[in-house]
């Protein structure tokens, strides 16, 4: 796996958090020499998981800190040209729980959801920013504006202008649901999960909404 991983044009990036000194730690294939504890560390969320040890050092999985995080992809990556798949496999919308059992489960599907909804946001924001400098530009000296698009933080910061395109596969809630859901890896579960995945897939490429 470490061969084929770090040999490959397409590019792995996993996040963990240190249980030690609460960071969110990147690991880069373009970078590091990624294994298979670097994979097990990335879903290594606690309580139902213990962590994994990396070179020593525990970790978490990155999903308590940033369960989408399109940041990491924009700042490793770019910010433009990019289409981004995200699977939600946490539902933003339930009613209230029932029971003290369903309260944790609904406590980590808005924990979860949220960085989901945070991150377009963020994006927008973003945009609106490179729109106000590029009206600010309009303002200033040709000469001058050639030297400011050539600068380094001009060109991390405003990117090409590219369109980047978020496609979210959004599994739909079932009803009562145990509260394991989110840790439960038996073989009939992984293959429930299999088929319903693969039927949202679809439906989300082929344009129809999820």
């Amino acid at each position: 796996m470490v061969a084929a991983v770090r040999t490959s044009p397409v590019r792995l990036l996993i996040s963990a958090v240190n249980v030690t000194t609460a960071e969110l730690e990147v690991f880069d294939s373009y970078v590091d020499d990624l294994t298979p504890d670097h994979i097990l560390a990335s879903g290594s969320l606690p309580p139902g998981f213990p962590w994994t040890l990396i070179d020593g050092k525990a970790y978490w999985g990155g999903g308590i800190v940033s369960n989408s995080p399109i940041d990491l992809l924009i700042d490793r990556c770019g910010p433009d040209g990019k289409r981004v798949f995200i699977v939600d496999l946490f539902s933003g919308r339930s009613p209230p729980p029932t029971n003290i059992v369903e309260v944790p489960l609904r406590r980590d599907e808005i924990v979860y959801s949220e960085r989901i909804r945070s991150d377009p946001r963020h994006r927008e924001t973003t945009s609106a920013y490179r729109k106000l400098i590029d009206h600010l530009l309009t303002h200033i000296e040709p000469a001058e504006i050639a030297r400011i698009k050539h600068l380094p933080a001009y060109i991390q910061l405003m990117g090409d202008g590219a369109a980047t395109t978020i496609t979210r596969f959004a599994r739909q809630k079932q009803n009562r649901e145990p509260a394991s859901f989110d840790y439960d890896f038996s073989y009939k579960t992984i293959k429930a999960h299999q088929a319903e995945g693969y039927a949202v897939a679809s439906k989300a490429i082929r344009g129809g909404s999820v």
